[in-house]
């Protein structure tokens, strides 16, 4: 999607969601859900390091829909106009 100052885009899975009260903490930087598998290496850096660099380019990452199959993130980032 996109608008004369800014673009989206949404990024969607069908995962295993993400329960309620872990969503205010995905986020957080070596966050670790409960439904992470122990046998995958990681270290809860992933979403912490993305937002980052987006807030950076003055954009927005937020979780915008999560049930018990999947979740949808979405980017927006602005659109800088160039001068004539």
């Amino acid at each position: 999607m996109r608008t004369p100052s800014a673009a989206a885009i949404a990024i969607t899975d069908r995962g295993i969601g993400i329960p309620a009260d872990e969503r205010p903490h995905i986020f957080d930087r070596f966050y670790r859900g409960s439904g992470a598998p122990l046998n995958r290496r990681g270290f809860g850096l992933g979403l912490a390091i993305c937002r980052r660099i987006i807030e950076d380019h003055r954009g927005e990452l937020r979780l915008t829909k999560t049930g018990s199959t999947g979740c949808i993130f979405e980017i927006t980032l602005p659109i800088q106009q160039r001068e004539k």
